[in-house]
């Protein structure tokens, strides 16, 4: 049995999802669930993502975050799951044309669900990686790559439910650095 309680729409996001309508977005936090309502009709179009959590291969507790010009905003490598591509291989792909490091892959973390202020509903598979080098390099010239302390990150987020899913799932980041 599981509580239930409300909370601001700049917190709405989850990792599971009832099918029923009126469907609700559901997200663990602890021992305690939020929840988004709606009808599936709600979101223009369901996108499937994939990104990571990239871990600095000497265990000094940072992780990438890719500043995308574009967008003004600080972000962890992801991108769209191509057409035929699981999510791990979409992953894969996203960081190593983002970043430009190889990685290897620790462990599948909860997905990342919010409704975009376009209106699309986005899934992203998320995963916890380890690189394999530090050189990091930037898709596009206009974006930018560092080495963030794990303890400064959600400082560089602009949007709350990417905060909120980060201190989520910190505990089994913490536990993999």
């Amino acid at each position: 049995m599981c509580r239930v309680h409300k909370v601001p729409q700049s917190l709405w996001m989850c990792s599971l999802t009832s099918q029923l309508t009126p469907w609700y977005t559901i997200v663990p936090r602890g021992s305690q669930f939020l929840y988004m309502p709606g009808t599936q009709e709600q979101a223009r179009e369901q996108v499937k993502k994939a990104g990571a959590i990239v871990l600095r291969p000497d265990y000094s507790a940072q992780i990438v975050l890719v500043y995308r010009a574009k967008e003004r905003d600080w972000s962890f490598p992801k991108g769209h799951v191509e057409e035929g591509e699981t999510p791990l291989a979409a992953c894969l792909r996203e960081v190593k044309e983002e970043t430009g490091l190889d990685v290897d892959v620790l462990t599948q973390l909860p997905d990342n669900t919010y409704i975009h202020k376009t209106g699309n509903r986005i899934t992203t598979h998320m995963y916890l990686v380890r690189s394999k080098g530090d050189d990091i390099i930037a898709e596009h010239p206009e974006d930018k790559i560092e080495w963030v302390n794990m303890r400064e990150v959600t400082d560089r987020f602009a949007y709350d439910n990417l905060k909120a899913y980060f201190k989520d799932i910190l505990p089994i980041i913490e536990r993999a650095a």
